[in-house]
């Protein structure tokens, strides 16, 4: 398989074909490597006329995971070695096509996972780890594994520097209403008590947040300064060990509207408690966990699913990725107008949700056949404004 040898001499891409006005988006049909080191160099157009270093905010590749397969649109069987030298090249392309702010988003299954983190580890630097997510790829599970029912892959997420990446790793479809149960004229909410819960957080660690709140148990008024009818109220912990809030006083008196003083039952009897009023609102989000279900993100059965819809009747990619999961890499690492690149592109599912999304992209894929069959397709079903290039000639 050439994409695991490396490459010498000339490389020469041609344009295969020239959307017209403007375009959004490359489609290279070439080896991985060539291609990067092209675009690196500025021998290939970036979208929008920027160069490639330093220009792209995220990198999602699916590269093959050395199964010991073989599929349809391509073989998953090479020798160990090959396969960590092909990975560690294209990963040193990678980071250096990506921002300071952005960062790489790696698929990958149990059969190389963990060389994967090491080599990782060593071009990006074990501290630049973001996280390493399970994604739920098959809920009922593959019987016909040989021990247990395999049912998820792995998405090793790291950063070209901690220090400066932009993430926004949460999504209004993580919020439950569920979970504000209580409701007035201003809609959903709950109650979250203002004292800091974890017993890490005391008087002896963080005095500053031990002080005395105001409270009116009958009103339910709370205020930093003393008021007609109020009690002085410090933080407890359920024992009645002293505790701290979570707001300064100054914040209190900013967004004491927010606060509601009510009477709680402890182990000491009654007492009055002050906690803050967390509202459901549209723009709410919540922070994504680190498992991600089949149910959010889809699985391979549904990524079936949504190409045969796309294509009806035509053959459907072996291992296609589902669009809700790059949909939430794509809201997670990036924002409108910002560059996405794929360089193991496959039935497109990257560049079909980064156009949709608003997003530039480069997607390069090896196999012509698949090109032909899946990504020029799905590209052109989508409406996408995007340039063509292959590789035309190698001399060795």
């Amino acid at each position: 398989m050439d994409w695991v040898e490396g490459t010498s001499g000339v490389i020469r891409f041609e344009a295969e074909r020239r959307a017209e006005g403007n375009t959004t988006g490359l489609l290279v049909r070439g080896e991985s490597a060539d291609a990067l080191r092209a675009l690196l160099d500025g021998e290939l157009p970036v979208p929008e006329d920027s160069g490639l270093r330093g220009a792209v905010q995220a990198v999602y590749i699916d590269p093959p995971y050395n199964t010991g397969g073989a599929f349809a649109d391509y073989s998953d069987k090479v020798d160990h070695e090959l396969w960590l030298g092909m990975l560690r090249e294209r990963l040193h392309l990678l980071r250096e096509a990506l921002t300071a702010s952005g960062t790489l988003w790696l698929h990958i299954d149990d059969s190389e996972m963990a060389y994967a983190k090491v080599l990782l580890d060593e071009v990006f630097g074990r501290e630049n780890l973001v996280s390493a997510i399970v994604v739920e790829n098959n809920p009922k599970g593959r019987q016909l594994g040989k021990f247990f029912a395999g049912s998820h892959d792995h998405l090793l997420v790291y950063a070209r520097d901690i220090r400066t990446v932009r993430l926004e790793p949460a999504s209004a479809e993580a919020v439950n209403p569920a979970d504000f149960p209580k409701s007035d004229e201003r809609g959903p909410y709950r109650l979250l008590p203002l004292r800091n819960t974890n017993k890490k957080f005391h008087p002896g660690s963080v005095p500053t947040m031990h002080y005395g709140l105001w409270a009116d148990g009958a009103t339910g008024r709370v205020a930093a300064d003393p008021f007609e009818g109020a009690i002085e109220v410090f933080p407890v912990f359920g024992d009645g060990s002293s505790a701290v809030w979570r707001w300064s006083a100054a914040l209190v008196r900013e967004r004491a509207d927010e606060l509601l003083a009510r009477v709680v039952r402890g182990r000491g009897g009654e007492r009055l408690d002050v906690f803050q009023v967390d509202r459901l609102h549209g723009e709410r989000k919540k922070k994504l966990r680190s498992i991600w279900s089949a149910a959010e993100v889809g699985s391979s059965d549904s990524a079936k699913a949504e190409l045969k819809k796309v294509l009806p009747g035509r053959q459907i990619f072996a291992t296609p990725k589902p669009e809700p999961l790059l949909r939430r890499v794509l809201e997670a690492a990036t924002e409108p107008g910002e560059l996405v690149l794929d360089c193991f592109a496959g039935s497109g599912t990257t560049p079909v949700v980064a156009e949709r999304m608003g997003r530039r992209w480069i997607a390069v894929e090896l196999s012509s056949a698949t090109v032909d069959a899946h990504l020029l397709p799905r590209l052109e079903h989508e409406g996408a404004r995007f340039e063509v290039w292959r590789e035309t000639s190698l001399a060795r």
